[in-house]
């Protein structure tokens, strides 16, 4: 009652949230875990195994080979559009949105959805130029700068937006990381010198 004898509905507010929540499909709480599982437990996983450099640069390695594992499936769903996952599963609720770009389509493979794809492709092309300039000059980084190609084209040609940033977002970050590595290093190397000198 707002005091003029008249009620107001906004008290029945939170009512109607409660409501809203217990009809939405799936259900928040089934929804959370869902994605917990997804992405959660595949997270700690990583931190878990992948703790030392080698293991991170077996990763690495692992993540550039799956990413063009996927050129049968841009090549093929980029002209066609997306048919993996219907040939495998049925029907895909997600399976043309978002498909139709510019130019062709965005592949979905297996994905949930193709903005997942792009991300993969990105994060697989991150991964394999990450290789290319931290090997020495030689076949095996020859072999990583074409993977890495290759991959830089396909995130190109899922024409995701996010995808493309996060490529330039981890190819811009990487000098970073080389100019850091390179003070931890000489800061080990003269606090070594400095425990030498004191013995």
């Amino acid at each position: 009652n707002t005091g003029t004898g008249e009620t107001n509905p906004s008290i029945a507010w939170p009512l109607v949230q409660v409501l809203i929540g217990l009809a939405v499909r799936p259900a928040p709480l089934s929804a959370t875990f869902y994605l917990l599982g997804c992405w959660g437990v595949p997270w700690l996983l990583g931190r878990l195994y992948f703790d030392t450099p080698e293991r991170q640069l077996l990763f690495l390695k692992a993540l550039t080979a799956a990413g063009l594992a996927l050129l049968p499936v841009a090549l093929t769903e980029g002209v066609w559009g997306p048919q993996l996952y219907e040939a495998f599963y049925g029907a895909h609720p997600f399976e043309f949105d978002g498909a139709f770009r510019a130019v062709g389509f965005r592949p979905l493979g297996l994905f949930e959805h193709g903005t997942q794809y792009a991300l993969w492709i990105a994060l697989a092309a991150v991964a394999a130029i990450w290789l290319a300039v931290s090997r020495p000059r030689g076949r095996r980084r020859a072999v990583y700068a074409a993977a890495a190609a290759l991959l830089v084209l396909m995130t190109l040609a899922a024409q995701s937006a996010a995808a493309i940033l996060l490529l330039a977002g981890g190819v811009g970050f990487m000098p970073l990381f080389f100019w850091l590595h390179n003070l931890q290093t000489r800061i080990q190397a003269l606090a070594e010198r400095k425990s030498m000198a004191r013995e």
